[in-house]
């Protein structure tokens, strides 16, 4: 459960846009009346890289250096992944 923790937070920060839903639609959560888009809220470009850079990724490496510090890899960890649904047969 470790390995696969530190995993996704890495694929979080490598590439958000893959992985989150919110990233995809972020124009949407912008736009959207009932979300931002009432309030004229405009996010730059720049901004979005801004907050990935400085926040973001530091975040998430931060998270990544915490739960590798802390619990570290070990037989008995691994036998936890037993309940990781990603390794569950397709059928």
């Amino acid at each position: 459960m470790v390995e696969s923790a530190i995993a996704r937070l890495q694929e979080l920060k490598d590439n958000p846009t893959a992985t989150s839903t919110w990233f995809k639609d972020h124009a949407t959560v912008f736009s959207d009346p009932q979300q931002f888009g009432d309030h004229n809220v405009l996010v730059t470009e720049a901004e979005k890289e801004d907050f990935m850079v400085k926040t973001y990724r530091l975040y998430i490496q931060s998270m990544i250096d915490h739960i590798s510090k802390r619990l570290k890899s070990s037989d008995v960890y691994s036998c936890f992944s037993l309940f990781d649904p990603h390794l569950l047969p397709e059928t």
